[in-house]
């Protein structure tokens, strides 16, 4: 038998070694880098925005859901909710955090850092008034591109008057609140224009009852322009005299201008919780042309804006066009305006001696009436197609009967 030859033996074909295919490279691709980033710190200035919700389980279907108002205006960081009464098995909500416009470039960057944020669902032991409720907080970083935060509330089966998580209309109510920061601009002043090696002069207000404030001069020149044109020169007799009298000015008293005065000096405004002295303070401080206080005065009010006093806020700020009023009408206009419906004997005794506040309110009612006017529309074609007849009108009242017997109540302002 032929020998085999050897694999080591100089007639053979030495095999090379099996070649590990070359590692495919790939050109290094870095992270975009941001041009502009934001990052606020938690020591910096923030106010509680805040969100109230009622709303009906039944008008979604599984895993349908609606979005809240924006709580907080386009140059602040804005609070946003999405509501999904049935996802899965539970009432979840997902909480949003908005930049201000400005922030949101292309290859900006920002961070709230340590957001404190909460919500509360209220529970009704009595059915008829809010009693303890499930609370949860947090404290998280809310940043651009970020993954959203989720909380699961009570299970949906459990979404029953039986078990005190409805009220008596079978309307459940959620509380959503975060501490967000507010704009630096809206907070301190600029100090352009400030002189200190001018003498210092005082002026001194007159109010009723004797008492008076007092004022650098050189302040209220330098951050106000209605001050600046009563006081900078010697056209009028204030300017001359550094002497304001307001003795006789029913709108004026001591508390009110002292926070007006205080928000020249500073740019800082709080009320704590007195919504008395904040409405007082806002109607000097549009008086005084200080736009700046008013908006503040509006951010503060904001956040303890709910159904139960969103028409006595509009009385106050109705035909100011700012951020408040804004507010006060998305929320009337939540729900086909129900809570119009609900409260109207309020709304008719309001409207009776506040015209302005009339005004408003049938604008937002005319807009939501023309909002379902493809809907009365439709039910007069339907009918006429049918061979009956129906007026615009007959068709109104049709879906007025409808929505009545689906809980939304009797009767209406329209």
């Amino acid at each position: 038998m032929p020998s085999m030859p050897s694999l080591l033996s100089s007639s053979s074909t030495p095999t090379d070694p099996p070649q590990e295919p070359a590692p495919t490279t790939f050109p290094l691709v870095k992270a975009p880098v941001p041009e502009v980033e934001y990052r606020f710190p938690a020591y910096l200035p923030r106010v509680w925005q805040v969100i109230d919700i009622v709303s009906r389980k039944d008008k979604y279907k599984q895993n349908e859901g609606f979005f809240t108002r924006d709580a907080g205006g386009s140059d602040s960081f804005r609070l946003k909710c999405f509501i999904m009464p049935k996802e899965c098995s539970h009432l979840t909500v997902r909480v949003e955090v908005h930049p201000p416009e400005y922030m949101k470039a292309p290859k900006s960057y920002w961070i709230v850092e340590e957001v404190e944020w909460e919500i509360c669902m209220y529970n009704f032991p009595k059915i008829t008034e809010p009693g303890r409720g499930l609370f949860w907080s947090a404290t998280e970083h809310f940043q651009t591109s970020d993954d959203p935060h989720y909380v699961d509330l009570v299970r949906t089966a459990d979404l029953t008057r039986d078990k005190c998580w409805l009220d008596e209309k079978g309307q459940f109510h959620l509380r959503i609140r975060a501490l967000l920061p507010v704009d630096d601009d809206k907070i301190v002043q600029t100090t352009k224009g400030l002189d200190l090696s001018q003498e210092l002069e005082t002026v001194t207000f007159h109010l009723p009852e004797e008492k008076k404030l007092y004022v650098d001069k050189r302040m209220l020149v330098a951050r106000s322009e209605y001050f600046r044109n009563m006081l900078g020169t010697d056209t009028y007799k204030e300017g001359q005299t550094n002497q304001v009298d307001l003795t006789t000015d029913p709108q004026v008293d001591p508390s009110s201008l002292n926070g007006v005065l205080i928000y020249v000096m500073t740019g800082g405004f709080t009320c704590d919780g007195d919504t008395a002295y904040a409405f007082r303070v806002r109607k000097l401080a549009d008086r005084f042309v200080l736009q700046g206080l008013c908006d503040l005065v509006d951010a503060e009010l904001e956040t303890m804006l709910c159904y139960d006093n969103v028409l006595d806020f509009l009385g106050e700020v109705a035909g100011t066009e700012g951020r408040l009023e804004s507010a006060c009408l998305g929320m009337l206009a939540d729900d086909n305006c129900e809570l119009i419906e609900v409260q109207q004997d309020k709304a008719r005794n309001m409207m009776r001696s506040n015209a302005m506040l009339a005004e408003v309110l049938f604008q937002v009612l005319l807009i939501h009436k023309q909002k379902y006017r493809f809907e009365i529309e439709s039910v007069a074609s339907v009918t006429r197609d049918a061979g009956t007849t129906a007026t615009p009108g007959q068709a109104l009242n049709g879906i007025t009967k409808h929505r009545s017997e689906r809980g939304r109540g009797k009767g209406g302002l329209f």
